[in-house]
């Protein structure tokens, strides 16, 4: 039997390491840690030494995450998720700012009692030492839920947002089908759709040919 000791201990997803508070900065080094097969890419870009943390909220609210102060240039991601290959990416970010090394920033409303998971990486396999920050605040959120009939996609979907916040809804057409209209909690012609969450809203992008 060989065993293998994990440097950091939250190399793997298994065991990512729950924030204990809502608010604080963890300084960790990735230098040691590496890729678990069917780990997603990170953002949508190569990395190669991701490291794993969790948070569940106790109230819904909004959580923010930032590696502003590492060394490295950073990937970002918040999963929902009990198995590495069956993640589902809730927002995820490369670079939030200019410099010679960039950090990676996201914001997103979480749901009480959903574990969430968050990987942070190195872009290219870069190591380093990391600094995550991370804070929660209790707000009122809602969830939009958007969908497609065959022949075209919506960008960016889904998604939890504090009370208010102004989205953009972009209906993507397949080869060969055209946009018709928005049906559901808002009916409309316009795309991009814009419009302000104040309520949990479903809404369907409709393709023809």
């Amino acid at each position: 039997i060989t065993l293998r000791a994990f440097n950091p201990v939250n190399d793997i997803f298994a065991n990512a390491i729950e924030f204990t508070n809502l608010n604080g900065a963890i300084n960790v080094d990735n230098g040691n840690a590496t890729f678990e097969g069917n780990e997603p890419l990170h953002a949508g870009k190569i990395g190669g030494k991701s490291i794993w943390y969790s948070f569940t909220p106790t109230n819904n609210g909004i959580l923010t995450l930032s590696t502003t102060n590492s060394t490295i240039d950073t990937l970002l991601s918040l999963y929902t998720g009990e198995r590495i290959n069956e993640l589902a990416v809730v927002v995820a970010n490369d670079d939030a700012g200019a410099g010679l090394v960039h950090h990676s920033e996201i914001s997103s409303g979480v749901i009480a009692g959903r574990k969430y998971k968050i990987a942070i990486d190195g872009l290219s396999g870069a190591s380093g030492t990391i600094v995550l920050h991370h804070s929660f605040a209790t707000a009122d959120v809602y969830t939009l839920t958007a969908g497609s009939t065959s022949g075209g996609s919506v960008q960016p979907g889904s998604g939890v947002y504090s009370s208010n916040t102004l989205v953009s809804l972009v209906a993507v057409t397949n080869s060969g089908f055209n946009f018709i209209t928005w049906t559901g909690g808002v009916v409309s012609l316009d795309n991009p759709l814009t419009f302000n969450v104040r309520s949990n809203i479903g809404v369907t992008a409709m393709f023809g040919r």
